[in-house]
């Protein structure tokens, strides 16, 4: 279940946002107000969790124990609502004060890291109470903890409500279909009541409500870039228009190790991820040993690199010749992909800012690092310098080339592709370069999906 979290700013302010905003449950944050009484009680059904969070667990308001306890019992009473209460009150006042079928019990831990033998201890404890929820609310630092986390929910008899906080905290809330769990939060875009709470636009975005226990989960892995990928709308809308049960979304790596513990460990629900900066050349000690990947398939445990494919199509797009003289800009996995591909090239050099890096790649595919350029018939930009309102030509003092190939994608046209486009120079850019790839990378993830199922359901 997906639950929209309402703080109660004023009676006018929730009214408006629950005739807005349709959504399985409702929360209301009481606590956002001085007054309880005036919460428009009309609002209120069995689909419908009342909260009014202690100052020590992220609330706003101070309320009196006895107060907050009298209130919610009697919303209770009148409508069969459910409430939320913290678990410091099942330990100071008697269990019959509290509605065991109404009642959710939540459990707050803003540590960067949570104590995972407190919390287990915490869930057994609670798996004795006939309660309707117990909902955690912790830091996900990384997929290790990820993974104990599910271990934790598998063995709870009690339904979970999940509200993952921190860095994966996102993510976590994302897949909390496949954490196990029986609902997760999600919040207004400008009045969010968590840290970490995934937003309406962001909910729509990665279409949360179409996600369910059989979903298969994939995505764009590198570093924070991974937020604007192409890919992101591309894959998705493709599987929704196809109606393929599965999801593509974003994830921001800072631990590579324990991802691909994850990776392996759950490996039947993954149908690949694409692999971007600054990630290509740290997944070479898994499955083929590919020393630049742009694409994982865990499943079948392969990866690959589809840049190699959009620089094939690009090379005859531009109609690139033996003769030509090419200048590859870049030191990076990119840019030795680029080298890789152009093996049967002759007159292929390597410039870059990181001469030492450069240097080394030149050796290592036998080409010539130039620090003075001149004229090229093919400039290959493999690296986002200058991307926006400048062009490379002018910045960097190098003659305008015959041909232009350009990496990096965004939603603005490039100061170099405007040049290019002025002066009539052949040009491919990111987005040209990036659909080429992402045809291939779409081939590989529909056949891992339906390898996945046969295993699955044969």
């Amino acid at each position: 279940m997906i639950i929209l979290s309402i703080p109660f700013i004023n009676a006018a302010f929730v009214k408006q946002t629950a005739k807005k905003y349709d959504c399985e449950y409702r929360e209301y944050r009481l606590d956002y107000h001085e007054e309880l009484r005036f919460f428009p009680t009309e609002l209120i059904d069995e689909k419908t969790i009342l909260t009014i969070r202690s100052p020590l667990e992220g609330g706003k308001n101070h309320f009196k124990e006895l107060e907050k306890l009298n209130f919610l019992r009697q919303m209770v009473q009148r409508f069969n609502c459910l409430i939320d209460i913290e678990y410091y009150y099942f330990q100071k006042f008697p269990s019959s004060l509290f509605p065991s079928e109404n009642t959710i019990i939540s459990y707050h831990d803003f540590s960067e890291i949570t104590s995972l033998q407190k919390l287990r201890s915490l869930s057994r404890k609670i798996d004795k109470l006939q309660i309707a929820y117990f909902k955690i609310a912790v830091n996900i630092p990384n997929f290790e903890f990820l993974t104990a986390i599910q271990d934790l929910i598998r063995n709870s008899s009690q339904k979970i409500l999940w509200a993952g906080l921190g860095k994966f905290g996102k993510l976590s809330r994302l897949i909390y279909r496949q954490i196990g769990v029986s609902g997760t939060y999600i919040g207004l875009d400008e009045n969010l009541t968590a840290t970490g709470q995934l937003k309406i636009s962001e909910a729509k975005k990665f279409e949360l409500d179409r996600i369910n226990e059989q979903t298969k989960i994939g995505g764009i892995i590198g570093g924070k870039q991974v937020l604007s990928s192409l890919g992101i709308k591309f894959y998705n809308d493709y599987f929704r228009k196809a109606g393929i049960n599965a999801i593509y979304l974003p994830i921001y790596l800072d631990s590579i190790d324990n991802f691909k513990k994850w990776l392996l460990s759950k490996k039947n629900i993954f149908f690949g991820f694409s692999v971007t900066m600054p990630c290509k050349k740290q997944f070479s000690d898994m499955f083929n040993e590919l020393e630049i990947t742009n694409l994982l398939l865990p499943f079948s445990k392969r990866s690959k690199n589809t840049d190699s494919f959009a620089f094939q199509y690009s090379l005859k797009f531009l109609q690139v010749k033996k003769e030509d003289q090419v200048l590859i800009l870049g030191t990076g996995a990119t840019a030795e992909t680029a080298l890789v591909s152009l093996q049967n090239f002759p007159h292929v050099f390597i410039t870059g800012r990181n001469f030492t890096k450069g240097k080394l790649l030149a050796r290592k595919f036998d080409r010539k690092f130039i620090e003075q350029t001149t004229k090229f018939d093919l400039l290959i930009n493999c690296t986002p310098l200058l991307f926006y309102e400048d062009n490379i030509f002018s910045k960097l003092n190098l003659p305008l080339p015959k041909k232009y190939l350009e990496l990096p994608y965004s939603e603005k046209i490039s100061g170099t592709i405007q040049k290019c486009k002025k002066e009539n120079i052949i040009f491919v850019d990111g987005k040209k370069f990036w659909k080429w790839q992402a045809k291939m990378q779409l081939e590989n993830f529909l056949t891992e999906i339906e390898k996945i199922e046969k295993n699955e359901y044969s």
